[in-house]
């Protein structure tokens, strides 16, 4: 009898976890599939975690992340202008940005990005070559040239 009492608590326990807890099960599931690089597979379980009320950062990051990967770039560049807003010295976020712009041939947009990276780290020798190819892919050789050279040192 008591081994029945304990099912049927375990029972009504996960069941009631899964009615009440909906979301972080569904969020769990995209991350699941997130982890197998199954991208596509993950978003719908993130879009329903996210508009059941999950407040997890990690949430809005993968499914911005997922689109991305998937090719879906308008998505991820919304995402990733909200996370932005929230984070604006995020440098990864900030970084993934620029990288969206520059896939989208929006070479203006990407190099205001990599000049937010250099505002908070100004020695990023990486984020400097990246401003100066996007400025020279914008035919703006001058100022591509200029940060070319900041790289190699011979201007500060």
């Amino acid at each position: 009898m008591f081994i029945i009492f304990l099912l049927a608590i375990s029972v009504l326990t996960t069941g009631a976890y899964r009615t009440i807890k909906h979301e972080w099960i569904t969020f769990r599931k995209g991350e699941s599939y997130f982890e197998k690089k199954e991208y596509a597979k993950a978003i719908p379980f993130f879009r329903s975690a996210l508009e059941h009320g999950i407040k997890k950062p990690e949430a809005v990051f993968q499914i911005a992340e997922s689109y991305y990967v998937i090719g879906d770039l308008s998505s991820a560049l919304s995402i990733y202008n909200k996370i932005e807003k929230e984070n604006p010295t995020n440098t990864a976020i900030i970084l993934r940005l620029a990288d969206i712009y520059v896939d989208l041939k929006r070479f203006n947009e990407a190099a205001y990005m990599y000049r937010n990276l250099l505002r908070i780290n100004p020695l990023n020798r990486s984020s400097r070559i990246k401003l100066a190819r996007t400025l020279a892919w914008s035919e703006k050789y001058d100022e591509s040239i200029l940060e070319y050279r900041k790289v190699l040192g011979d201007i500060k």
